[in-house]
This record gives C-alpha cells, structure tokens and sequence, in this order.
C-alpha cells in the first residue's frame, strides 16, 4: 500500500476504536509513516482500546515520521505526505467531537506544523477516560504528559472549562514539580495568539487587565497537580529591558496573592536592574 492509504487506515482505525486493526497495521510492514497522528486521533475520540495498542507498540505523540523505506521516494515527496498527515488525516473525526465551547483546533497553519498540533488535536471532553488508561498503563512518555497538560490547563486557564481541569490536574499528578514541557505555539491551530513552554506562560502572555484572573487559575493547576511555576521565566518578565510599569505592577500583586511556594522559592521577587 501507498503510505498515504496506509496512514488513513490507521486513523480510521484509531477513531474507530479498533485496536485489532491497529496491531495488525502496525505489524504488517506496510510503512505507518506518523503513527502519532493515529494516537492523537484515538485520545481525542475517546478510543481506549486503540489508543492502548498503539501506545503499547512504541507509538509517541512525537511530531516526527517514523523512518519507512518507500520505493522510489524523494524528500519533497516525503515532505508532501507528512504536510498532509498533519494537515488533512490530523482533523478528521473532529466534526463529532466536543473540544471547549467554539473553542474547536484547526488546521495547523502552514510552516508551523510540528509547534504542538498533535497535543492541541489531542484534548477534547472525550480525552480523560483514554488517558486515566494510558496513564495506568505507563504507556505515555513524561514530555507527551506534559504537553497535553499544558493544552488541557489551557483550556481551563483561558476558558474556565472545569472538566478539562480535572484533565491537567489528572496528568499534572504524574509529572513531579518540573515538567519537560514542549513548546507549544497555540496560533498555530487557532486557540490562541501565545506560545507557550511552562504552565505559567498560559498566564503571563496576557495583558495586565486578565493576569489577576488567568494566573490564579494557573496556580490551581500547579496547588492541585503537584507541579511548579516556572520561576525563571518569572523573573525574565520582571527584569526584562521592555518597561511595563502597570504590567509588573500587577504581575508582583498576582504572584504575591498566589505565593512564591509555587515557585519553588521564598525569597524575594526580582527586580528590575536600573539603567
């Protein structure tokens, strides 16, 4: 089979459910090029059984193709069938699935295809029960964790979505105080205009007037998930060259409010050098 009709079977598969057929593709020698695509699809629809067999078959949300032998291939060609796993086989089933309101991923946005799209396809209200089994079964890796924490606190931390708080906090709990978090563009898929690389990154790319209300929602997921704010990129926002004095006034009120526990510290909050 062409590597194209091998992939769409598999997320057929995975939406599907089908775990037998997803074993059965993996194992024929056919070449699944970005499996991951499949594994993102079956979280998001809620496929137990076949988010299971793939992640027990090696399958990570990693957003690179598996190194397959195609006849014949060139790298243009090869570049053309991943642009198109993530572009076309990535969004289907996401017609039947409920994300966060109107809040619905799209289409990764050309060149910007490997910024975190699969863990923003991943999470939706159907994605808890699949990943209680995946996390029971030890069968995701601490950076896939991370990374669909981040996309389901943002959904709590920008939309106050309580069910997919009970989401972050679930994975946050399996991650320790410091998470190896990716980077994460939310632009690229339309739920936001941040790029995001810590937890408290969800607050802090907000104007002055949201912070009291995003970054106490933030610190919720770190109190109840067992994880830290990250304090370096604190104190970059606060001595940073770029003056914002109404912007650092608010964030030293909020952080105070929320405490520097969560920070890992409890010391005192930089300061801006003076110029």
């Amino acid at each position: 089979m062409r590597p194209e009709d091998v992939m769409t079977r598999l997320v057929l598969a995975a939406l599907a459910d089908d775990a037998e057929a997803c074993a059965e593709l993996l194992s024929s020698g056919e070449p699944a090029e970005m499996p991951a695509v499949a594994l993102s699809r079956a979280i998001a629809a809620g496929s137990s059984r076949a988010a299971l067999a793939l992640a027990g078959w090696g399958v990570t949300l990693a957003p690179y193709p598996e190194a397959v032998i195609v006849p014949g291939d060139t790298l243009a060609r090869r570049e053309g069938r991943v642009r198109g796993y993530l572009r076309d086989l990535l969004a289907l089933g996401s017609g039947r699935l409920e994300f966060c309101g109107r809040h619905r991923p799209r289409r990764p946005a050309p060149g910007h295809e490997f910024s975190g799209c699969l863990y923003l396809h991943a999470i939706s209200r159907a994605s808890g029960p699949v990943l209680s089994a995946l996390l029971d079964a030890n069968l995701l890796s601490a950076r896939d964790r991370a990374g669909l924490m981040l996309v389901a606190a943002n959904y709590w931390v920008s939309w106050r979505d309580e069910g997919l708080l009970e989401t972050a906090v679930l994975l946050a709990r399996s991650l320790g105080e410091r998470p190896p978090y990716p980077t994460i563009d939310f632009k690229s898929c339309g739920l936001g205009n941040y790029i995001a690389s810590d937890l408290f990154d969800l607050a802090a790319c907000r104007p002055a007037t949201w912070l009291g209300s995003y970054l106490l929602r933030a610190a919720r997921v770190a109190r109840e998930g067992g994880v830290l704010l990250s304090y370096a990129h604190l104190a970059s926002r606060l001595t940073g060259t770029t003056r914002r004095p109404r912007y650092e006034a608010e964030l030293r009120r909020v952080v105070g409010e929320v405490g520097l526990d969560l920070f890992g510290t409890t010391g005192p909050l930089p300061r801006r050098p003076r110029l």
